[in-house]
């Protein structure tokens, strides 16, 4: 059973005070709870976003997240009311004069794969980092990358994580392995330790293996046109 739905508002991201409460409550106005036989365990998500207040960069794609999350798995119960139950999640975002998201709940998980050419891809075997500042795994992509930034103030970057083992919680964005691993990115998508660039990810794409002989995440990191201030279709 495929289910597509738009909710128009202002999205606001994680711990953003009372923004963030009204659009929530845009959410709980336009959403409904799902059918039990609706199975799926795959999300698909685009935000359309105002232009940002002068001087800040504008809303993180892994904040942005949080909310919907809060209200369609805590409120709503999709996905039998158990973030760890989601299997994958595609995440878009663009500016426009019609603010809102689009929800999609998709049959299969969306692909994972990098396009040509990526910046970076490269599976991590060690521990996976557990603040934004995990020093290991830093290293790991300052060794893989081109020294400096290569993509530092470029809006319009793409991230796919692919997470080895059943057990990561892919709906545990704000805090979660999943936050860390992308904080950790900075010395590819600029900014630095504890204060990513990651506004300049425009999509996002979280998925796992429940099978695996390998432990760790794949990390495909790639420039992404056309520029966030056109429209993405």
């Amino acid at each position: 059973m495929r289910l597509l739905v738009r909710v128009a508002g202002v999205p606001a991201g994680f711990a953003n005070g009372a923004r963030e409460q009204l659009w929530k409550e845009a959410l709980r106005g336009a959403l409904t709870p799902l059918p039990v036989e609706v199975g799926s365990r795959a999300l698909r998500l685009h935000f359309v976003l105002p232009p940002p207040a002068p001087g800040r960069p504008g809303s993180d794609l892994d904040n942005l997240l949080d909310p919907v999350l809060a209200v369609l798995v805590g409120e709503l119960r999709w996905f039998g009311g158990g973030r760890p139950s989601i299997e994958a999640i595609e995440a878009t975002k663009e500016r426009g004069a019609e603010p809102g998201c689009e929800l999609e709940l998709l049959a299969a998980p969306p692909s994972s794969a990098a396009p040509q050419a990526p910046l970076l891809d490269a599976l991590f075997e060690g521990p996976l980092p557990r603040s934004g500042t995990d020093q290991i795994f830093t290293e790991w992509v300052q060794r893989l990358v081109t020294p400096g930034p290569l993509a530092i103030g470029e809006p319009g970057l793409g991230v796919a994580l692919t997470f080895h083992g059943p057990r990561i919680n892919l709906g545990d964005i704000a805090t979660g392995r999943p936050k860390n691993v992308i904080d950790c990115l900075w010395p590819l998508i600029g900014g630095r330790a504890g204060a990513p660039d990651d506004h300049l990810v425009t999509e996002l794409r979280l998925s796992r293996l429940a099978s695996s002989d390998r432990a760790g995440v794949r990390v495909a990191v790639w420039r992404r046109p056309p520029p966030f201030d056109q429209p993405l279709r």
